[in-house]
């Protein structure tokens, strides 16, 4: 049978507005723009929004731009449908498509173009990235399963995680890493079975377990605020245990804060989690943080000074040994391009934030780095990875 009305959805989230009323919505007629042309059949679609504590909500609105992707039976491949202009800003909205041919029930995801898969094994990609452009500050999944086109109930698929912080100029990305594990982007399934659709998440890997929300540019290179909330959407079940927040501004300056593990970090579906503030104090080079070597030692890995990495190992360059006995750990980082060495004492066992005693030797002339005794601090700890620095003189280590 054909359809009267066409739904679709897309929630790449635009900005909030506080509402008082009660979702979901009532809905207008709907009466497909003069002219139609091939597109004349029109989907009305409401979006749920995300609660706070107390009594405010969040309402999320449609966009100029935002797509959905419908499914039923008939077109197991699903079909794109166009927001109508004149529905932006708006939690109701009516979109715009060819004709749905076939029966109920219909299945939408938001954003269309984060959808991959078919009836009925459809799947979302959660974007390892959340870019803030063209005042979009949220990448967000949604879903909905009905009988009708014309009254078609987005469900939010995850939560937002409220960072805030204090004496923050310039920040280009906020960057998170679940160091205990956990699922943060990759692909998702979506069970419609259930009321509301839920995601169904693979098993977390060191991959998926990062996730990264930058500002593009606007204006200059980055936003410009002296304190600013950064909303970050994520699954729900996401960080039960401890994770790292890494600050990142435009001077190439970085700071990590470490969230302990407990259930008030837990996201909830709907929800805004908010993470208590802390203030912007630089540690050291985005370069040294943001290292892709798989272990390495160098100079200038504190804020004042460039990052230089005076030995490094790669599986193609180099040659890395790790010996452990019941209470020292000691790597050997050997560079076969630079000709130098270097081996690291320090504890068997070590945890973020903890300063521990380490002692260094050097072979070769690596200029910056002694042999002698130090103290480093644990600031980073992800994908099997450590980074330790030497805040004293500003000298950092990446190890395994």
């Amino acid at each position: 049978m054909k359809t009267p009305y066409l739904f679709f959805w897309m929630l790449l989230l635009c900005f909030c507005t506080v509402a008082c009323s009660d979702w979901p919505g009532s809905y207008p007629p709907v009466t497909p723009p003069d002219p139609v042309g091939e597109k004349g059949w029109a989907i009305t679609a409401a979006t749920e929004p995300m609660e706070a504590d107390g009594p405010v909500k969040m309402d999320i609105t449609w966009k100029q731009g935002d797509q959905i992707k419908v499914f039923n039976a008939d077109h197991p491949d699903g079909l794109v449908y166009e927001l109508l202009a004149s529905d932006a800003g708006k939690t109701v909205g009516r979109f715009l498509g060819d004709t749905l041919t076939g029966d109920g029930p219909f299945y939408a995801v938001y954003p269309a173009s984060l959808a991959v898969g078919s009836f009925p094994d459809i799947s979302l990609v959660m974007p390892a990235v959340q870019p803030f452009e063209s005042g979009m500050e949220y990448a967000h999944l949604a879903a909905a399963k009905g009988k009708r086109l014309d009254a078609l109930h987005f469900y939010n698929m995850g939560g937002f995680l409220e960072v805030t912080v204090k004496n923050a100029e310039k920040v280009k990305a906020v960057n998170l890493y679940a160091t205990d594990g956990g699922f943060l982007h990759g692909t998702v399934g979506v069970d419609f079975q259930v009321n509301p659709p839920t995601l169904v998440l693979p098993s977390a890997r060191t991959e998926s377990a990062f996730l990264s929300w930058e500002t593009g540019r606007i204006g200059r290179s980055s936003l410009d605020h002296g304190s600013r909330r950064f909303h970050i959407f994520l699954p729900a079940g996401a960080l039960t245990g401890r994770f790292q927040v890494e600050v990142v501004d435009a001077d190439g300056k970085a700071m990590l804060h470490t969230a302990p593990a407990g259930e008030s970090n837990r996201i909830e579906r709907s929800w805004i989690s908010p993470l208590p503030a802390f203030g912007f104090v630089p540690q050291c080079k985005e370069s040294f943080l943001l290292s892709t070597v798989e272990a390495g030692a160098g100079t200038g890995a504190g804020v004042t000074d460039k990052w230089v990495s005076r030995a490094r190992f790669t599986r193609q360059s180099g040659q890395y040994a790790r010996i452990e006995n019941e209470s020292e750990r000691t790597v050997r980082i050997q560079d076969w391009e630079a000709g130098y060495a270097l081996s690291l004492t320090i504890p068997k066992d070590i945890s973020l934030d903890e300063s521990v005693a380490a002692t260094v030797k050097v072979q070769g002339r690596l200029e910056g780095l002694d042999n002698g005794t130090t103290t480093l601090r644990v600031i980073k700890q992800f994908g099997g990875r450590t980074w330790l620095l030497d805040e004293a003189i500003g000298n950092g280590f990446i190890i395994q």
